[in-house]
């Protein structure tokens, strides 16, 4: 249990450290450029995501390199790319609000560098647009992560659209434009 304090003076807002006491006893305070998180979701004060932005990439290195470790064929690290290692990001791309440009050019890399890597093709080859086409047209199948955050993110506004509860409804309508 944390609090987190934030002021406005003169329209510019600032952090600060609040007292608050529970039975005489002070509960903690987030230092100033801190983070907390709540409900499984990193806050903090600027609003940008940097905790949650290093976290998933370092998650997802961690899980490609691990996957790079197994012996086995290129076809199972591949699979497991595509089954597990996308299910264990997804949650964090649904909750966050990343900008596309920061999803393509960290984990995606990291995804097309280790893919390429795994299938010995040289550096100057089409991995990721050969990885996310479909098998039939000669493509490996494996979606990008670009393309599931988005999918995501149309999946959370959906969810918002399609409530049952009116106010959920009328934050959508508020957030459509």
């Amino acid at each position: 249990c944390c609090v987190f304090g934030m002021c406005k003076a003169n329209n510019v807002y600032s952090q600060f450290e609040p007292s608050l006491f529970v039975a005489a006893q002070k509960i903690p305070a987030v230092r100033i450029g801190e983070h907390f998180t709540y409900l499984g979701k990193i806050f903090d004060f600027e609003l940008k995501n940097t905790k949650a932005k290093e976290l998933l990439a370092e998650k997802l290195k961690n899980l490609l390199s691990i996957t790079g470790k197994i012996k086995c064929k290129v076809q199972f690290k591949l699979k497991i790319i595509k089954m597990y290692i996308f299910a264990q990001i997804l949650f964090d791309l649904k909750i966050y609000s990343f900008t596309v440009t920061w999803v393509e050019q960290h984990l995606d890399n990291l995804c097309t560098e280790s893919i390429r890597n795994w299938t010995e093709q040289p550096i100057s080859s089409c991995v990721r647009e050969s990885a996310s086409l479909p098998k039939n047209k000669g493509g490996l199948g494996i979606p990008t992560v670009k393309s599931l955050a988005e999918k995501m993110l149309l999946l959370k506004r959906n969810t918002l659209k399609n409530s049952s509860h009116a106010d959920i409804n009328l934050m959508w309508l508020n957030s459509s434009q």
